[in-house]
């Protein structure tokens, strides 16, 4: 089994798609995607993996929501993570990469305005998914990891399922269980 957690309303097909706002039936999905029936897809929240066995997940990918939780839910979101994925499985981690965001801005290349959103968040006072709780860089992100098993840590190209690719911005890691 494949879990794409917190998929937003690009789901990937041959994975169980986890999304608490998006889901079959409250959102639209990309033309590109098909329709909501093509998908195995589902709401529920992340942080909450107890409906799955220990060792029962073969990967897991987490593209750009981890830092929409807490850096407490994050964590939990770590641990659960490992606890369902079999030994050898992997998780995919994508999220925004605040040390090039921060050099990238003071070097001139985001205005103040891109990089309060891409640090924040959207700050549209109607994305009711909220913004971001928590950041990270890779280093901070591979010591988190690490302090919950995973092993053999490598930064991986961005773009991977439902990101945009602008490595620029974003980092990938993959871990292994």
């Amino acid at each position: 089994m494949k879990l794409n957690l917190g998929c937003g309303n690009m789901p990937l097909h041959d994975w169980k798609n986890i999304d608490k706002y998006y889901y079959p039936g409250t959102a639209e999905m990309h033309p590109e995607h098909g329709t909501p029936e093509d998908y195995d897809w589902e709401q529920g929240d992340f942080t909450d993996l107890s409906k799955f066995e220990d060792n029962s997940v073969d990967r897991v990918n987490i593209c750009h929501a981890l830092e929409h939780v807490s850096i407490e839910d994050a964590r939990k979101t770590l641990g659960e993570i490992y606890r369902v994925l079999k030994t050898g499985g992997d998780v995919e981690i994508e999220v925004p990469d605040l040390e090039k965001i921060f050099f990238a801005f003071s070097v001139g290349v985001f205005s103040y305005e891109e990089m309060l959103d891409l640090v924040y968040g959207g700050r549209d006072s109607n994305v009711y998914w909220g913004g971001h709780f928590c950041g990270f860089t890779p280093n901070i992100l591979r010591d988190q990891m690490e302090q919950f098993g995973f092993k053999n840590i490598t930064i991986e190209a961005v773009g991977f399922g439902t990101s945009k690719g602008e490595p620029d911005r974003n980092f990938r890691l993959r871990g292994i269980k």
